[in-house]
């Protein structure tokens, strides 16, 4: 019984350790920057802008 608990252990802690590496490395991805009106023009005219996709009050521009 003693070996079960600490394999649930080990194995638990292994888990906890994975997730957390791979939480840090998926919120490094998400790079937001914020433009201004204008900024977000000049990009439109360069054709810098793939798409743009608006949700409530937020625009989510990718290149």
């Amino acid at each position: 019984m003693k070996s079960l608990v600490k394999n649930f252990l080990i194995f638990l802690i292994i888990f906890l350790i994975i997730s957390g590496v791979f939480s840090l490395l998926n919120s490094e991805n998400k790079k937001t920057d914020e433009l201004t009106l204008n900024e977000l023009i000049k990009k439109i005219q360069e054709e810098k802008v793939e798409k743009i996709i608006v949700e409530e009050e937020k625009l989510n521009i990718f290149n």
